[in-house]
């Protein structure tokens, strides 16, 4: 592949010298563990004789020769690894001088080409002449440096293959191992060689974090040895529950860091069991089935399941710690159950308990759970805090009910690491057969509603990630799986959108506990503002723009319950956005990104109208621009109606909330925007030129009203617009090759007296706007030969109005 001129730039040549040596240095490590264990296999079979002997014997000599086998190899890796960065750093070299030949010529060289910077005494044919002999220069510099890296690329795959080759699979599980492992406490010890064996046998059977990756992006892991699965299967099935809590109380108890790891891995067990995309080398594969059958009960928990009738199974559907502390008072667990009996939810109270400490610790492991495991995990988790909240909770007949503080929290935050459960929810589809059925609403509400004691972090997972998703950088090959997540990440945030919008859901998450009580984002922040993160890349999907959304079609988020208002959803989404400080800097600042990137958009219509044929892209940026500016407005003065009647501190609300979104750092957006946004307009943008003032160029009504007037100064808005593309096609490298435009742009602010970006950061703080916009406007009309700027500004005030309601009027200034 033929590098280009950025990634020259960015070229540091010590990187392959660097890592030639770190692979020298696991070679040596690993040639000195085997020189050891030779040596002290040696000294034992001066002493050891037999079959078993032999056995071993015969065992350590074929490691012994795979390890030989991987320490050449890896030295091998080494020696091509300097090789390549004695010959890639010339060949970068080679091309850094034909670089800096034409820069010394006049030129400007980047990824697009070589151009001139002005035009000297030469004459323009001249000019382009020696442009072109300098980026052929280039360009052969570039392809020999290309053809050297697919080189050492291929010889270093290859040898990377026949390492993997000479690597030993891992030896296949046996059933019986767990057997012994599950059997440790049968004698009421734990000593260390039985908890060394069971953290060797739980981690051999168990995932390493970079298979997270993998499953997380919907991928198969296949890499277990045979039979992990049945290893697994059979270690907690018998004993279920209370063998799995007894043991990790256990391992508590001992408190070495062995059993600590031990206890982390016997929790993420559980969730590798339940996963249907892991399959160990026998083809055995996880899944809900999987899972002991009381694990599944512990999961579909529910107050109207019958109680236990007898006493040795109402002993059993207790916690240890429970159980125990009843088997020390004689008489103590008849009464316990007789009373179960005459109130059976006391016993779903004592149950929730159970459930608490078990999804507790697997909480604190890592894994990711099967989709089904998932869903039910959320959907109980929703049933649940629903009754907690609500006259529902007669239905558990028991005054001792109360919702085990951290439960629902440790729920989630399990079953919403499986992005799959998260798509399935948030779009209805809990079956996954691409038919979304009614239960969306009745899982979401209720957890929505719930006022988390961590603020709605954990559930803020089922709603992050969306964007994140779509922007996952994916390897050679895995342009399925791309369009795989895209497309999974697409529904997923437009069943989100559609939720959200919803006019009983937004009525209800404005008001919470109802009317003029608080909003979604002061019951639960850290909710909403995950969800801020999880759709901030849908901002122009919301505005209405084009996409390549195979899943969004055009303003998809809007429904008949709006009447005659055309983005009536999307305003409501970002007014929710608006109702907490960290979703509003986030959600805001990004539209704002995207408002920024459609000027740059249109500025590059202008610098390199030959790239775009037929099309012209300056009414679409605008009326994209607008849209933007306009949801952002409205958002955010919609959210400050809903929080208060005071015309006051409605105007307070909304200076602070236009603050936090024009503070935003915008380089947190950029790869939102870059990926978004179509034909990627963003490349080497810096995000910090759009100027600040915009803000007030929207003046709020004066008083409340569900269609609510924006004021519009059109002096204002018209100089805004035109400093802010002046600003752009500064920025961007673009110099004015008239001396009037650069005299006009000069007086106008945008220009210092050296031709270059002028540090002053708002011309129009003293100046005229109508001087301003005429004389940026005569500039660009100088230069590029007709008015494009009228034609910008024009479809961004009619386009700013397709969203909000306008009262204009032009200022004297």
């Amino acid at each position: 592949m033929i590098p280009t001129i950025t990634d020259v730039r960015n070229w540091k040549p010590a990187v392959l010298h660097d890592r030639a040596q770190a692979v020298d240095t696991v070679a040596a490590h690993l040639d000195s563990e085997r020189g050891a264990l030779t040596d002290t296999a040696l000294t034992l079979w001066q002493s050891w004789h037999g079959r078993a002997a032999d056995a071993a014997e015969k065992h350590l000599d074929r490691e012994r020769r795979s390890v030989v086998a991987v320490v050449e190899h890896l030295r091998h890796v080494g020696d091509q690894l300097r090789r390549a960065d004695t010959a890639l750093t010339w060949s970068v070299l080679a091309v850094r001088n034909a670089i800096a030949n034409a820069e010394r010529a006049g030129f400007t060289v980047d990824d697009s080409g070589v151009k001139p910077r002005r035009h000297a005494d030469d004459s323009a044919a001249a000019t382009q002449d020696a442009a072109a002999e300098h980026a052929e220069s280039i360009r052969r510099a570039l392809a020999t440096l290309g053809e050297l890296d697919d080189h050492y690329a291929h010889i270093l795959r290859e040898i990377v293959a026949d390492l993997a080759a000479s690597t030993p699979k891992p030896a296949p599980l046996s059933p019986d191992e767990a057997v012994r492992d599950r059997s440790i406490l049968d004698d009421g010890k734990l000593d260390r060689d039985e908890v060394g064996r069971l953290l060797a046998n739980l981690t051999a059977a168990g995932l390493d974090t970079n298979s997270l990756a993998d499953l997380a992006a919907g991928r198969q892991v296949t890499h277990l040895p045979a039979g992990a699965i049945r290893y697994l299967e059979e270690l907690y099935h018998r004993g279920g529950v209370g063998q799995f809590l007894r043991l990790q109380n256990a391992l508590d108890e001992d408190g070495s860091p062995q059993a600590v790891a031990a206890g982390r891995a016997l929790s993420a067990g559980i969730l590798t069991l339940s996963n249907e995309s892991i399959v160990d080398d026998g083809g055995h594969s996880g899944g809900w089935d999987r899972l002991p059958p009381d694990v599944r009960a512990l999961v579909q928990l529910n107050p109207a399941d019958s109680a236990p009738a007898t006493l040795d199974d109402y002993l059993r559907s207790l916690s240890p710690f429970e159980r125990s502390r009843l088997e020390t008072d004689p008489g103590a667990a008849a009464r316990a159950h007789a009373e179960m009996l005459r109130d059976p939810g006391s016993h779903y109270a004592q149950r929730l308990g159970v459930q608490n400490e078990f999804w507790g610790r697997v909480a604190d492991s890592d894994g990711i759970p099967g989709t089904r495991l998932g869903i039910e995990l959320v959907e109980s988790a929703a049933t649940q805090v629903g009754l907690s909240d609500s006259t529902g909770r007669s239905a558990i007949a028991s005054a001792s009910y109360a919702f085990p503080n951290g439960l629902g929290e440790a729920m989630l935050d399990v079953g919403t690491r499986n992005n799959e459960t998260n798509a399935r929810i948030l779009t209805g589809d809990l079956d996954g057969d691409g038919s979304p059925e009614t239960r969306r609403d009745a899982v979401l509400t209720p957890l929505f509603v719930h006022e988390w004691e961590d603020d709605g972090a954990s559930l803020g997972r089922l709603t992050s990630w969306m964007t994140e998703e779509s922007l996952a950088v994916q390897g050679p090959g895995d342009a399925g799986s791309l369009d795989t997540g895209r497309d999974r990440a697409d529904r997923a945030a437009l069943g989100l959108v559609q939720y959200l919008s919803h006019g009983e859901n937004y009525s209800r998450f404005m008001d919470m506990s109802g009317p003029d009580t608080s909003s979604l984002g002061e019951v639960n922040p850290a909710l909403l503002h995950a969800t801020s993160q999880g759709l901030v890349g849908y901002i122009p999907h919301l505005a209405g723009v084009d996409t390549d959304s195979r899943e969004w079609g055009y303003r998809a988020a809007e429904s008949s319950d709006a009447g005659d208002k055309r983005f009536a959803h999307a305003q409501r989404v970002f007014a929710l956005m608006s109702t907490g400080t960290d979703a509003n800097t986030t959600f805001m600042g990004g539209a704002l990104a995207f408002h920024e990137t459609y000027d740059r958009a249109f500025v590059r219509s202008l610098v390199e109208p030959d790239k775009w044929g037929e099309i012209s892209p300056d009414t679409a940026a605008a009326g994209n621009a607008a849209h933007i500016q306009a949801l952002v407005d409205t958002g955010i003065y919609g959210a400050a109606v809903e929080q208060s009647r005071d015309q006051e501190n409605i105007a307070n609300t909304v200076a602070e909330r236009r603050n936090q979104a024009y503070d935003t750092d915008y380089t947190m957006m950029r790869n939102a925007v870059a990926s978004f946004v179509p034909a990627n307009f963003t490349v080497g943008m810096t995000m910090d030129m759009l100027n600040p003032s915009v803000r007030d160029t929207f003046t709020i009504p004066e008083s409340p009203a569900e269609n609510f007037a924006f004021t519009m100064n059109e002096s204002q808005i018209t100089a805004e617009n035109d400093v802010r593309i002046a600003r752009l096609l500064v920025g961007t490298g673009w110099t004015p090759q008239s001396p009037s435009a650069t005299d006009d742009l000069t007086a106008a602010g945008v220009l210092a007296e050296n031709s270059t970006l002028s540090p002053e950061p708002d011309p129009l703080s003293n100046r005229s706007p109508q001087s301003v916009h005429e004389l940026v406007r005569n500039a660009v009309k100088t230069e590029f030969g007709s008015d494009r700027l009228y034609g910008y500004t024009d479809e961004y005030r009619r386009s700013y109005h397709d969203v909000a309601p306008t009262v204009h009027f032009t200022s004297t200034n």
